[in-house]
């Protein structure tokens, strides 16, 4: 979920010489950014098998997710730090190293506890990827394209939404959720080899965060208003994804074949609709689309709780499309708020603390209201918590 867009590197003379080269590392970096998500988002399509095997209820599965978000959050926080001791390129194959030693630790998990510190560890392994594979976009690719190379690195992540649980079924035929861990951890050890050995890009320092402009950002009240509307988008994205699992197999019975196959092909209107939301934001402006697109992913979100199986899978279609939607204009809205060459700082600070929210804290909440209120009750909370913050986006100040 999202991509910062760099207003703060020190782009490097391209490394990349030709269309052909500088296309090829652009594909690496989807690739990598596509796995790195796979990683973060790969419990959901299986926690009805994890559930089982641990035998924990509802509520304590959310605790899982919340491992995967701190460890995200700080990483992902601290790591200008890392890159600027080693390479943006170093740094890109620590996490894909880093995430192949988390996948197999929690596919070999015992316990919740060992599970925990596996998730942990997948999020400190994704946490580190986003702001070096930016940095490396810029690098290698000309500055009038990165429109374009941004838009195709932002696409990895939805992808991923829809692979995920096609994928997991896959594996299913012959494994069970301990052989896609164990499988993906193999597929991150050969990408990083692969990119350590091929990859072109990032061969240059990061920076560490400022403390005096984390304090110029933190004082304009549009980033916390953008802040509260990432985490809460966050949290309809991927804590509501990692749900939708759970809610069809415990309320309409669903077995979990067929749950995970109606949650991947749920994703392919989001995925289109993601095409045409940069256009939408430039016709109306980023303030009115933000406001579109909060105001409709509260309702459908609402929507998703409520109904007859037939009409919760029409809005399990609709929601992502109106999710996946703020993403972009959050983060052209972010871009002309931040003072100038504080973009990319911004944008981490943004994600850090609207990730460890939507994808932790709140999906935390959102599995104890189910278990003790109903998914019902859990959807309604959440789609009603961004509605009743609609009103901040019409203050918001970013065209």
């Amino acid at each position: 979920m999202g991509n910062p867009q760099p207003g703060g590197y020190a782009v490097e003379s391209s490394p990349c010489k030709n269309t052909k080269q500088i296309l090829a590392a652009l594909f690496a970096l989807t690739g990598i950014f596509w796995a790195n998500f796979f990683a973060r988002i790969l419990l959901g399509p299986l926690i009805v098998p994890v559930q089982q095997t641990f035998a924990v209820s509802i509520s304590q599965t959310g605790w899982l997710f919340l491992a995967t978000s701190v460890g995200y959050s700080v990483s992902l926080f601290g790591s200008g730090c890392v890159s600027s001791r080693l390479t943006h390129h170093k740094t890109i194959v620590l996490s894909l190293v880093i995430l192949s030693g988390a996948l197999a630790i929690t596919g070999m998990a015992s316990c919740c506890a060992v599970m925990m510190a596996g998730l942990f560890l997948i999020g400190i392994g994704c946490g580190l990827y986003l702001g070096s594979g930016a940095a490396s976009i810029t690098e290698v690719v000309p500055t009038e394209h990165w429109g374009k190379a941004f838009a195709l690195h932002e696409i990895a992540p939805s992808v991923a939404l829809l692979t995920a649980p096609l994928m997991v079924e896959a594996v299913f035929l012959f494994g069970n959720w301990r052989t896609v861990f164990f499988l993906f951890a193999g597929v991150c050890c050969l990408m990083g080899i692969s990119y350590g050995l091929f990859g072109r890009a990032g061969h240059f320092s990061g920076r560490s965060p400022n403390i005096g402009n984390i304090r110029i950002i933190a004082r304009k009240p549009a980033f916390w208003i953008l802040t509260m509307g990432f985490g809460l988008s966050i949290a309809m994205e991927i804590g509501v994804y990692n749900l939708l699992p759970l809610y069809f197999v415990h309320d309409f019975s669903l077995p979990r074949e067929e749950a995970n196959i109606l949650l991947a092909v749920s994703r392919v209107l989001g995925l289109l609709a993601l095409v045409g939301s940069g256009w939408l934001t430039d016709r109306l402006g980023v303030r009115l689309a933000l406001i579109l697109f909060v105001g409709c992913a509260g309702l459908t979100t609402i929507a998703l709780g409520w109904g007859s199986l037939g009409w919760v899978t029409v809005m399990l279609f609709v929601q992502p499309i109106f999710v996946v939607c703020f993403f972009p204009a959050g983060f052209a809205a972010l871009s002309l708020i931040a003072p100038s060459r504080m973009n990319d700082l911004a944008v981490s600070l943004c994600v850090t603390l609207g990730g460890i929210v939507g994808s932790g804290v709140l999906p935390l909440g959102l599995t104890h209201i189910a278990d003790h209120l109903g998914f019902s009750w859990a959807f309604t909370l959440l789609g009603g918590t961004m509605i009743f913050c609609l009103p901040l986006f019409f203050r918001l100040k970013a065209d």
